[in-house]
């Protein structure tokens, strides 16, 4: 979605993840789009890019943490701390995993339910760091 998104005029996308195959079709990708200057990829764990991206304030996020580990509530804990007031966060869940529709100030607008998958919209609703 990063990737998508910075050919419909995003000036920046940020890739997380830790697995050595998704990082390299990321590297991969980046260069054949010709994205190298937009697009920075970080080989790590989400809370730990969140950390590194603290203070960076982006307008919007798309999130797929591992169904398995049921992370999205603690992906929505700490997205305020890298969001633009009125951010939207796009999460994607597995439907046995409980979020809540508030989760700070990170306010659920939406919830599509797809199979085993859940995709819920989040807006942060005020400022938080």
């Amino acid at each position: 979605m990063g990737l998508e998104s910075v050919s419909r005029g995003a000036t920046k996308a940020v890739l997380v993840d830790k697995g050595e195959e998704a990082l390299e079709l990321c590297r991969l990708n980046t260069e054949k789009l010709g994205f190298t200057e937009q697009v920075e990829i970080m080989a790590m764990t989400v809370s730990k890019a969140l950390l590194r991206l603290r203070g960076q304030q982006f307008n919007l996020v798309f999130s797929d943490p591992p169904y398995q580990q049921q992370a999205a509530l603690e992906v929505l804990t700490k997205l305020p701390s890298v969001m633009s007031e009125g951010g939207v966060a796009v999460i994607e869940y597995g439907k046995l995993e409980r979020v809540p529709d508030a989760v700070g100030p990170m306010q659920r607008e939406d919830e599509r339910s797809f199979g085993e998958t859940v995709v819920s919209i989040f807006r942060l609703t005020s400022s938080a760091s």
